[in-house]
């Protein structure tokens, strides 16, 4: 039995070599004769020995790509935190620590930072008990801010990631490097410090391109293209989405390309041309489909939903993000949850309903403070001032604007805090306070023209428009 347990593990090992950046191509069948060898595996000899925990390590390095491609996030941590038997029972200290940061990983996925946290935690510690190369720890703490990145704090995940950045430019490895600088870029460009991630961006590119890293060199470009779009040059931001999605589809990278069509989409519904993001919302569903990459495949659809709405068609939207909602519940997805249903809330305000949109609002903030994304409860907090706002429920709705505001202050959201103080501006001119209105508009306006925003204009047009009105009643 054991023999012939050997004989099947050698044989995926060989196919996953095989398959390389391929790995997607993997059939649903396979996987599961895979999974079923790995039971076997797992479960081991009565006594534990050296060659059999070495295999499964083996086992488990050769298929986590596969599970990553497909947000196979529950299989990966089983099968990871199963590895760490055999590593400590090998003594083997680098393998334990990899694996934790796996746990990590997946962990950070699934939307649970606190359990993020902890892993790449016990991994950054054993780091630093044992003597692993200083690159490890780079590679740590990079991971570490990311999830700081997407909790909302940002001048913590900045201070951290220059921590990682220090080390890889003085141990290397030069992919790590670039890592870690696109990274940083990614702060810049979210406080809306396009000149700062711009900088980043392009050394990151150009690190890329001299590795001849095809893969790292589209995540560049697609994260040039958002600064563009954000900057509203729709015509670069364009021109680097394509070169992005030509070098994708070039070196095969199905999970990329689905990605990046998503991304695409997302661009042209914010320019308006919501029939040209339905048709690359499409082909990103396909895409995702073709890998079984179901997180994947829901935030498409999420996309589509809202899409349809934007169209006038708010039934068949409707439609969409209901599924998915169910469909996030099922795979235990809190923030796609809370996504979907911020955009159900979405929905109901553009079409009046604004009791339905405070509804799924509020069940949507709940869960954003339950996982602790506090840049997303910013924004939903907004969103419900703006509702309360459409009601003529002023004391609410400056209630959830001020905490919007704080709260994007404190997390270092320039773009966030200069819409607030415009939404708050328009709280104030509604009501005739125009002098207030003036104040407000006026500090989004200084804002925006330090992050070069690319809704200045409406700031700018919205003060001087104020500034006439007190005129005329002064």
């Amino acid at each position: 039995m054991r023999n012939s347990l050997t004989k099947y593990v050698n044989y995926y090992l060989e196919l996953a070599r095989q398959n390389g950046d391929s790995l997607w191509q993997i059939t649903e069948q396979e996987y599961n004769q895979i999974t079923r060898i790995w039971g076997l595996l797992a479960s081991g000899p009565d006594k534990p020995d050296a060659d059999h925990e070495r295999l499964v390590l083996n086992f488990i390095s050769a298929l986590n790509k596969y599970q990553n491609i497909r947000g196979l996030w529950n299989d990966e941590i089983t099968w990871c935190k199963r590895g760490l038997i055999s590593a400590r029972f090998l003594n083997d200290t680098e393998a334990e620590m990899k694996l934790l940061n796996n746990i990590g990983y997946c962990y950070e996925e699934m939307g649970e930072p606190s359990l993020a946290l902890e892993f790449y935690d016990l991994a950054l510690n054993l780091c630093e008990k044992v003597n692993i190369h200083p690159a490890q720890k780079g590679v740590i703490l990079n991971n570490i801010a990311s999830v700081h990145y997407e909790l909302g704090s940002l001048e913590k995940a900045l201070n951290v990631f220059l921590q990682s950045l220090d080390i890889h430019q003085e141990f290397g490895p030069r992919q790590a490097l670039a890592r870690v600088l696109n990274n940083v870029g990614q702060i810049y460009s979210f406080q809306g410090k396009w000149k700062k991630a711009l900088e980043y961006f392009h050394q990151t590119l150009l690190l890329r391109e001299a590795l001849q890293d095809q893969r790292g060199k589209a995540v560049t470009l697609n994260n040039l293209g958002q600064v563009y779009a954000y900057m509203g040059e729709s015509k670069k931001a364009l021109e680097h989405y394509e070169v992005s999605l030509a070098i994708r589809r070039e070196i095969g990278d199905k999970t990329g390309e689905a990605n990046l069509l998503n991304n695409i989409g997302t661009f042209y519904g914010k320019d308006g041309n919501w029939q040209q993001a339905l048709v690359y919302f499409f082909d990103a569903l396909k895409a995702f489909r073709d890998i079984s990459n179901q997180f994947g495949e829901a935030d498409v659809l999420n996309n589509i939903g809202s899409a349809y709405n934007n169209l006038g068609e708010m039934e068949r939207g409707l439609q969409y993000l209901e599924n998915v909602l169910d469909l996030f519940r099922l795979m235990g997805d809190i923030p796609g949850e809370a996504a979907t249903l911020t955009n159900i809330g979405t929905m109901y305000q553009s079409h009046g309903s604004e009791k339905k949109a405070l509804s799924f609002y509020k069940q949507a903030l709940k869960l954003w403070k339950k996982v602790g994304h506090r840049r997303h409860e910013a924004s939903t907090r907004s969103s419900i001032g703006v509702v309360y706002g459409d009601m003529k429920l002023y004391k609410q709705a400056f209630r959830y604007h001020h905490q919007a505001l704080l709260l994007r202050q404190k997390i270092g959201d320039q773009v966030g805090e200069a819409t607030t103080y415009y939404y708050m501006g328009l709280l104030y001119e509604m009501q005739g306070e125009y002098s207030e209105a003036c104040n407000h508009y006026k500090n989004a306006v200084k804002i925006g023209q330090e992050i070069e925003i690319a809704s200045i204009k409406d700031f700018r047009k919205a003060y001087n428009r104020t500034r006439n009105k007190q005129k005329k009643n002064s």
